[in-house]
């Protein structure tokens, strides 16, 4: 699907209006930080992204139609303050534009997919313990879990027992959660990407306030839509539990739950931007086969 339809899609109107506007955005972006050599990456999302070069250094220039999500992208990067996640080196709101440094080689995770799962989920574990690992101070600021899983009660052209299931838990999950960290909230093999010899930074966080045991899902859900397509799909999934509980000592019972209502929140995410939300509903289906 192309960069410009995600965008329609998901924004109407302002996405257009955004798409029409986004070459003067990065010319404006490229003069206010002295860029040059920029060049967009291919396989865009929801995001344009240039790589490109400042007195002398590689640098990305990320430009967003969604200003609040990137204030807080902006907000996580300053707490995170390179605690395994990637530097921000400047932003303007109103170009809806920020500065990164560019992480080199920047091979991401997906390439170790299926082959080098262990290593992969050990990289991953280091980088969440990073994550982890900055201050819990000023979390007022970020928006909890709690706020997105509010979709969960609107009602949805989805399975009724999947969505009843997913509430019910979703309910349990917050309850029942006690320790609160910021966390990345997208750490999937495409957001975790290399950055020297052996070292392995984020990218991408949707900074949300919740307990740690939510951040490996993403991980577990993923990638899209290779993971499905596997002969063996529910082993895959079994031995990633296994290893994220045994790694970070989380429990696996609440890792399983947390990805089951991760994938019903997908689904729900998939219809309100009008994409197919049955990736999502067969991994649930999956899931609840453990």
């Amino acid at each position: 699907m192309s960069f410009k339809k995600n965008i329609i899609d998901l924004y109407g109107q302002r996405g257009q209006n955004w798409l029409d506007n986004l070459p003067e955005f990065y010319k404006k972006s490229a003069i206010k930080w002295n860029l040059f050599d920029l060049k967009p990456f291919e396989n865009l999302s929801y995001n344009y992204v240039l790589g490109g070069k400042r007195d002398g250094s590689s640098i990305i220039l990320k430009l967003a139609c969604d200003k609040n999500e990137l204030q807080q992208e902006i907000n996580a990067l300053i707490h995170f303050d390179g605690h395994g996640s990637v530097k921000l080196l400047g932003y303007d709101l109103e170009l809806g534009a920020i500065l990164l440094e560019r992480l080199l080689p920047g091979e991401d995770l997906k390439s170790m997919f299926s082959a080098q799962e262990k290593e992969s989920i050990e990289i991953t574990c280091k980088v969440i313990r990073k994550l982890h690992s900055a201050s819990r101070e000023n979390l007022k600021n970020f928006k909890n879990i709690s706020d997105w899983l509010v979709a969960l009660n609107r009602d949805w052209n989805l399975p009724l027992n999947h969505l009843k299931k997913a509430r019910e838990l979703s309910e349990y999950l917050l309850a029942t959660s006690a320790e609160q960290v910021l966390l990345h909230g997208d750490l999937h093999h495409e957001n975790i990407l290399s950055s020297g010899k052996n070292e392995w930074v984020a990218i991408d966080p949707k900074g949300i306030v919740g307990e740690p045991v939510y951040e490996v899902g993403a991980f577990i859900r993923n990638p899209m839509p290779e993971l499905l397509e596997a002969p063996n799909v529910l082993q895959i999934i079994q031995k990633r539990i296994e290893y994220f509980a045994k790694n970070l000592n989380f429990d696996a019972q609440r890792i399983y739950q947390w990805v089951y209502v991760q994938s019903i929140l997908g689904a729900c995410w998939s219809l309100d931007g009008n994409q197919d939300p049955s990736y999502f509903i067969e991994l649930a289906n999956i899931i609840e086969k453990h």
